[in-house]
């Protein structure tokens, strides 16, 4: 039996309970994932939900660290995807994700770079029986969505050879960043209390009165530069990690060493991991020998974080 028909007969047993909710069809798309796709894990955390990213973090190791190569934001299996692209959740999912997958478990969306790719069917609600419904499949798809789904965990992002295309990716992800660290700490039921204390921190090292919204946009636009000054002072350009941003991070600024001793550590929650190994990502796919050619280092490196900064508050502002 092919992988992608074990995942559907799990879908139609959970979907003939009578009883399945969204979250109930999740362990089955998780299983199905990891089961065809070698060395992949599919990570579905209730925080990163709630703070604003997609449902699915999709790793793959590669050396010692396990790097996200794409997202997937799954609906309840009856919802009609059409109405969900139009939304602002995915907009603003596709601005700050190059690979992902929309789907309700039972129709797959693929966007590379914020256009939908292609779109594949491998089954249909059966209510031809009106009082026992059930989940039909169409085998006929499961080759093409298995070998898409291969494609899909084998992305490799574009790599940026101009400031302006690095500027631009780094206010997307600071901006994402910016809007995760505010829902951390302003939620009421389970604030991030590591979070919590880096604000404390930011309030004493910086503005006494610093408001949750000021932390979020000064932390976010700290860990972005903050990457990018560990990246200009890497010399394994092949790969880059949060956890090789702490050691290539000069030790004459001391204030950026001792916040990636808090990125880089086991304190950082896990709703915002994430976001912060997308962003490294993007500065492995950066040429920094190519982006600063043409300025002197110091220029070429003043003029991104200063277009970044400039984006950022541009689309707060929008």
């Amino acid at each position: 039996m092919s992988h992608s028909q074990k995942y559907i007969e799990e879908l139609d047993k959970q979907f003939q309970s009578g009883h399945a909710k969204e979250h109930a069809y999740r362990p089955a798309l998780k299983t199905f994932l990891e089961s065809l796709l070698e060395g992949v894990l599919a990570i579905n955390e209730p925080k990163q939900q709630k703070w604003g990213s997609p449902d699915y973090v999709v790793t793959k190791k590669r050396k010692s660290e396990a790097i996200p190569v794409g997202y997937i934001e799954a609906k309840d299996i009856d919802v009609n995807l059409d109405k969900i692209e139009d939304t602002e959740q995915l907009k603003r999912y596709n601005e700050g994700f190059d690979n992902l997958i929309l789907t309700n478990y039972r129709e797959f969306r693929f966007f590379k770079y914020g256009e939908k790719v292609i779109s594949i069917s491998i089954a249909e609600i059966d209510d031809f029986h009106a009082q026992k419904k059930s989940i039909k499949a169409n085998p006929d798809n499961f080759g093409q969505l298995e070998a898409l789904l291969l494609n899909f965990v084998g992305f490799m992002g574009q790599t940026l050879k101009s400031p302006k295309e690095l500027a631009q990716k780094m206010a997307n992800k600071a901006q994402m960043m910016r809007g995760v660290f505010k829902k951390a700490l302003d939620d009421k039921e389970s604030p991030s209390q590591s979070l919590a204390e880096q604000h404390k921190a930011f309030q004493q090292i910086l503005i006494h009165d610093m408001d949750t919204a000021q932390f979020a946009d000064v932390y976010a636009q700290t860990i972005a530069y903050g990457l990018f000054t560990a990246r200009l002072h890497d010399t394994t350009l092949e790969d880059f990690s949060r956890n090789e941003a702490r050691d290539l991070i000069p030790k004459s600024n001391p204030f950026l060493r001792k916040l990636f001793d808090y990125v880089c550590g086991a304190d950082l929650e896990e709703g915002v991991k994430w976001i912060v190994d997308e962003l490294c990502e993007v500065y492995r796919a950066a040429d920094i020998k190519a982006i600063l050619a043409g300025f002197g280092k110091q220029s070429g490196r003043n003029q991104i974080a200063q277009g970044a900064r400039g984006l950022v508050h541009a689309r707060t502002r929008g």
